[in-house]
């Protein structure tokens, strides 16, 4: 079976949340109020990831068994970050592929500045 692993030649970020640069400018103090809550989620998740899997079950009133989405959550290899990785390789098929018009030169062309301290890719 192949995995996205696999297919990007590493770890990669899989799921991300996006708005545009006039958007955040427009409205930041909705910028804060995603982002933050976001980076708490993500704390909270690698602090207690059975009673954030049980969150989501409730919440989306989900049939799967609380074991199975915690052992989605919690799988080898699946890490809860803020930090952008692999994002790069993704970024350079898509330009390839024309799904994107600029090739960017470095992830941070395309994550906002509150990303820039950490090691992206």
């Amino acid at each position: 079976m192949l995995n996205s692993f696999d297919v990007w030649g590493g770890p990669n970020t899989f799921t991300t949340a996006y708005m545009s640069s006039r958007f955040r400018t427009k409205n930041p103090v909705l910028f804060k109020a995603i982002f933050v809550p976001c980076k708490k989620a993500t704390e909270r998740v690698n602090v207690d990831p059975g009673t954030v899997a049980g969150y989501w079950t409730v919440d989306g009133e989900s049939k799967l068994p609380l074991d199975f989405v915690k052992s989605v959550a919690t799988a080898q290899g699946t890490v809860w970050t803020m930090t952008p990785q692999g994002t790069a390789t993704i970024a350079e098929f898509m330009y390839n592929i024309g799904s994107i018009k600029v090739r960017p030169a470095l992830w941070k062309d395309y994550f906002f500045s509150e990303a820039y301290d950490l090691e992206g890719s």
